[in-house]
This record gives C-alpha cells, structure tokens and sequence, in this order.
C-alpha cells in the first residue's frame, strides 16, 4: 500500500514538473489506487476465528448471539456488505452481539466454513444465546434484515 502511495504522488510530482503526460499520471493513479482503496475497505473488525477450536471457544464462552459472517476480499458482494455489517456492530453497541468473520479465502477459514456448510460469499449466520442457528442467509442481505432477526434474541 504504501509502495502503492509512493508511485501516486511521484506521477503527480513527474507530471508538475512537465516529465509525464496528464494521461499517465491519471492512468498511474487509477491503475494504483483500487488495490489501496480495497485494502483499506476490507480491514477486518470484529472478532477473528482462526480454527475450530476458536470457534468452539467462542460458542461455549459467549452469553450474547453471535452473526457468523463468511466473507472474501476479492468479493465485491462481501465489500459492499462490510460497511453494512460495521454498522450493525456500531448500532448495536459493545455487548450486545459478537461478530465473527472467517475469512473462506484462508486455509482455515475454508476448513471453517466447510464445517459451518458453506455455500458461497457473502454468508450470514445468526445463533442464538445458545448457539443454536436461528437464521442463515447466502448471498447479500440488508441492514434492515440483519437487524430485524438479531433484534429478537437481544
């Protein structure tokens, strides 16, 4: 990223200086900043599963639901869904859900996701107090609907 950074404002600096054309510090720019913009989109919150065993941690020590969200970062639908998931989080305030994100692009994360009955990204999973799945939905799904089936088991 910063790498990413360095070549933007070179380009712009080569172009003040008369050393480029508008055309390929425009081209430089755009060819760089999407790999930056991505990256800073996709920064993880929430709390991070790494294994099974993590997972079971989880689940056995938690009084709150908990909304299991299998994700990618080279998903479009699962970049467009991370700030409706932040904002749930946000909403819903410290202690009252746990968000959990397995990353299905990692080795563990797929070995995850197998175990949860993965389908494809974005997938949401809600469990109740007990850890019991009282929701599930694969593909993309509002902030309306989110809210509205965890909102029950707060």
């Amino acid at each position: 990223m910063a790498l990413s950074l360095l070549i933007i404002t070179g380009a712009w600096y080569w172009l003040l200086r008369g050393e480029i054309t508008s055309v390929r510090a425009t081209l430089f720019t755009i060819i760089l900043i999407i790999p930056v913009c991505i990256h800073l989109r996709m920064q993880v919150t929430g709390t991070q599963v790494h294994d099974q065993a993590d997972l079971m941690l989880l689940l056995s020590r938690s009084k709150l639901p908990i909304l299991i969200v299998l994700y990618s970062n080279y998903s479009a639908a699962c970049m467009f869904s991370k700030p409706l998931v932040d904002r749930l989080d946000t909403e819903l305030g410290e202690g009252q859900v746990d968000v959990v994100r397995i990353d299905v692009q990692s080795k563990k994360g797929r070995m995850l996701a197998e175990d949860l009955d993965f389908e494809m990204v974005p997938t949401y999973i809600i469990l109740d107090k007990l850890g019991k799945e009282t929701w599930r939905r694969v593909g993309l799904a509002s902030h309306r609907e989110l809210f509205s089936q965890i909102e029950p088991l707060l």
